[in-house]
């Protein structure tokens, strides 16, 4: 009988420390950590095209080491979505329901995996980055700028021999326009020498070739030529 009775109160005493153990440990603190970012778990995170900044407003769910969790307010298409944020300067100032407006980027998506990269089964959300601005570019040195003057004088000049060739070939060929842009030039000395006489030469052939506004040409030419001739 006194084996029985120490056996039944052993077994007695070894089930109420079990659930004397089990009570303490039920009646800690539970924190409830979102499922792909627990303290055990590392993340899976893909990577997309860098979109524009945006303006966002909303309310801190969850902090992490280095990231947070927003529920957005602004956008208000996006209102109630979660998101999650990182790269946010002031993490350690961060704290549930905490309301927040700044500006971010998003980068790609995020979802929680076990440590032995087994599928946690936790949702993907978004991963967006705080936008810092880039820095405004230093100005230039006064090389750089005396090399920019040189560029757009050299292409000024090489962009006026082009026209000035393609006027000069037309008028080879006896095109009514290539000939009228030969007589103005000449006339007044754009690319080529002042010529009065060529300048009358080519408004001439570009008349007989059909150009309306070389007679125009022509007539001005020859009044302000004739009072030239007068005033002498």
């Amino acid at each position: 009988m006194k084996l029985k009775f120490h056996v039944a109160l052993a077994v007695i005493t070894a089930t109420l420390g079990l659930a004397i153990s089990t009570t303490a440990q039920t009646n800690e603190p539970v924190v409830q950590i979102k499922p792909y970012h627990a303290a055990n778990y590392t993340n899976q995170i893909n990577l997309g095209i860098r979109s524009a900044p945006f303006n966002l407003r909303g309310q801190v769910e969850a902090v992490y080491s280095t990231r947070f969790l927003l529920e957005l307010n602004e956008p208000e298409s996006e209102n109630g979505k979660e998101i999650i944020i990182q790269n946010y300067p002031r993490m350690e100032s961060l704290a549930i329901g905490q309301r927040l407006a700044f500006v971010a980027q998003k980068i790609g998506t995020i979802r929680g995996a076990m440590e032995d990269g087994a599928p946690a089964g936790g949702e993907v959300l978004e991963l967006w980055e705080y936008y810092i601005p880039p820095p405004p570019p230093p100005p230039p040195t006064p090389e750089q700028i005396v090399a920019a003057k040189a560029k757009v004088a050299a292409d000024k000049k090489a962009g006026e021999e082009k026209g000035l060739k393609y006027n000069q070939e037309l008028a080879a060929k006896g095109d009514p326009y290539g000939l009228l842009r030969m007589g103005e030039r000449y006339r007044d000395g754009d690319g080529v020498p002042k010529d009065l006489a060529k300048a009358r030469d080519c408004f001439t052939k570009a008349v007989a070739a059909g150009s309306p506004s070389a007679a125009d040409e022509l007539s001005g030419l020859d009044r302000s030529t004739n009072a030239a001739t007068t005033k002498q």
